[in-house]
């Protein structure tokens, strides 16, 4: 499998399988409640979110970050109430500048992970004035490798003791992730991974 290459739906799950057993025991696996916003049958659920929740068995996952977890939505409620704030506002209309084809498929302390139908995935930082998301993986899977891999180092051997006097990610721990990271993610995601990180 080469990085820019196209790696399977089937390869997703044993990167999610392999997530949950190193989170599992530091993070909280929760479904949320679907909220009044938008129901579940408003969000277009296509083959590549179809293969998320497969992988995900329905279930949401949490990841341990840096400062806030990533959460990753694995049901079409959880998805459905995800979308509040983003595509659309409390009482369900629908916010500007959230494109159509934009799915908040988790997020990161309110920063959102967006999928599009090509399967991109996409990150974008909040309270930036317009949304201007970045393109973080060519694929879902190539995204959980990229967090598999993210696990592996934070979780396993760091055990999330990677922040310097100052609250910053340790230089050396960056440099890791970074070394790593591109086996996972063409070198402009790898970039944008390394900016979800701090670093």
């Amino acid at each position: 499998m080469s990085i820019g290459g196209t790696m399977r739906d089937r390869d997703l799950k044993p990167f999610i399988v392999e997530i949950r057993d190193m989170a599992e025991p530091n993070a909280g696996i929760d479904t949320m409640a679907s909220g009044p916003a938008v129901s579940a049958e408003d969000i277009p659920v296509d083959a590549a979110i179809a293969a998320w929740f497969n992988a995900l068995d329905g279930v949401d996952l949490s990841i341990p970050w840096t400062a806030d977890d990533l959460l990753l939505y694995g049901n079409a409620g959880s998805l459905a109430a995800g979308q509040a704030g983003y595509r659309v506002d409390a009482s369900g209309r629908r916010l500007v500048g959230w494109h159509d084809d934009w799915t908040v498929l988790g997020q990161l302390g309110g920063d959102p992970v967006i999928v599009v139908p090509a399967g991109d995935v996409l990150f974008a930082r909040h309270g930036a004035g317009s949304w201007t998301p970045s393109r973080v993986a060519p694929t879902l899977t190539h995204f959980a490798h990229a967090l598999c891999i993210w696990c592996e180092l934070y979780i396993g051997k760091h055990s999330r003791d990677i922040l310097d006097d100052t609250y910053e990610p340790r230089p050396t721990f960056v440099a890791e992730v970074r070394s790593r990271i591109g086996d996972a993610l063409p070198d402009a995601e790898a970039a944008v991974f390394m900016e979800m990180v701090g670093g």
